[in-house]
């Protein structure tokens, strides 16, 4: 569970960082959109991956 805890705040991060730094110069909006929908997806997956793990932990 700590495993999976530590990759949902890597992601957290990344979402802070990369909008700043690397996708400052992207000028149309597609490049945000893809990047959200890419995020929003694993950061889904994680979650489900976290519940499990959480009902199994008895």
């Amino acid at each position: 569970m700590k495993k999976i805890v530590f990759w949902y705040f890597i992601l957290v991060l990344l979402a802070y960082i990369l909008p700043y730094t690397l996708f400052t110069h992207v000028s149309h909006f597609y490049g945000s959109f893809l990047f959200w929908i890419i995020f929003a997806l694993i950061t889904i997956g994680i979650l489900t991956v976290m519940m499990r793990a959480w009902k199994n932990e008895n």
